[in-house]
């Protein structure tokens, strides 16, 4: 990230005729990508069922969840208000543009989403700023995932970004949703971003892809003898 802003500095100097050519030509970043976190559906599950009586902690929960099930980011859903919500003849809508991209941005949200989205409005009625959800600090928030991920016995390290994750692995392409689809529900500019970023064949995609070719050769064998 130093270099790429350092780059943007000297490629405007070099354009103002301040420099005569770029000096890092030869300089090349090979970056390791870190690996990816999410939840399988079966840990989602497992955050849902757990008994909690603590508000605090059953907002947050309410949070990440309505992340795992729409894909979006903390800052997307701070910067929710109620007129980005449409109701079409009963099929609710998500009309905002995206905080990264700054690009126009139009879903369909699941029923999971919705039933969480009034859930936390009827928890906190009263909610300030003419804000569609009741939000806390970014910083409080991955705190108190963390409490929560160890009262549900989850291991993995939960945060902010970690539903947005959970969305597009853990639930959009274990139940095989088209790439292309995916790449739409998560606001990308382009389909190569969704591919780059987030295609990864979890080991449930391929026990169960393995499972459907032993059928399907079970089949071609069975109608050949």
């Amino acid at each position: 990230k130093h270099y790429q802003r350092l780059s943007r500095v000297i490629r405007i100097g070099i354009n103002m005729g301040y420099l005569d050519k770029f000096p890092f030509g030869e300089y090349k970043i090979k970056q390791d990508k870190a690996p990816i976190v999410y939840l399988t559906y079966q840990e989602v599950l497992q955050l849902e069922n757990k008994t909690l009586e603590n508000k605090r902690l059953e907002t947050v929960r309410l949070l990440f969840r309505l992340s795992c099930y729409s894909g979006l980011s903390f800052k997307e859903m701070e910067n929710l208000r109620p007129k980005n919500l449409i109701n079409s003849n009963g099929t609710y809508w998500l009309d905002m543009r995206r905080q990264k991209t700054k690009r126009q941005y139009r879903v369909v949200l699941l029923p999971q989403a919705i039933e969480l989205i009034k859930r936390l409005q009827e928890l906190h009625p009263m909610i300030h700023n003419g804000r569609l959800l009741p939000m806390l600090s970014n910083q409080k928030y991955n705190n108190y995932l963390k409490e929560l991920a160890d009262i549900c016995g989850i291991e993995k390290r939960l945060t902010s970004h970690v539903g947005r994750k959970t969305f597009s692995i853990g639930i959009s392409l274990r139940s095989k949703v088209p790439i292309e689809l995916l790449s739409a529900l998560l606001g990308h500019s382009s389909i190569r971003v969704t591919s780059d970023y987030y295609t990864k064949i979890t080991d449930e995609m391929m026990i169960d892809g393995m499972n459907d070719l032993s059928r399907e050769l079970e089949k071609i064998s069975l109608n050949t003898r």
